[in-house]
């Protein structure tokens, strides 16, 4: 006998498959909202990363498009939080 059982067999769990496929897809195409230009941030990226582009000034995808856009492949590192200075430990006051 082949893998995966009798070919009969093979082919009814394809057909479940291809109609489980099908109603996922409709499934999504009836609850998950297009993705347009003109939504903000906040709607599509984890909050995190919408509070560093809002604070960019990068409102809306389409502010988002237009950015990654002009600056290629850097447009991300200057929305990344800088690190705070922190204060020298002890060992590295006495060590100079």
């Amino acid at each position: 006998m082949s893998p995966g059982g009798p070919p009969a067999n093979r082919h009814c769990r394809a057909s479940e498959t291809d109609a489980l496929q099908l109603e996922v897809g409709w499934l999504e195409a009836m609850y998950v909202p297009p993705v347009l230009v003109d939504d903000g941030c906040r709607a599509w990226l984890a909050d995190t990363l919408a509070t560093w582009r809002g604070a960019a000034g990068v409102a809306t995808l389409s502010d988002l498009i237009n950015r990654i856009n002009s600056l290629g492949t850097g447009a991300c590192r200057p929305l990344a939080p800088r690190p705070t200075p922190r204060e020298p430990t002890t060992q590295a006051k006495f060590a100079g």
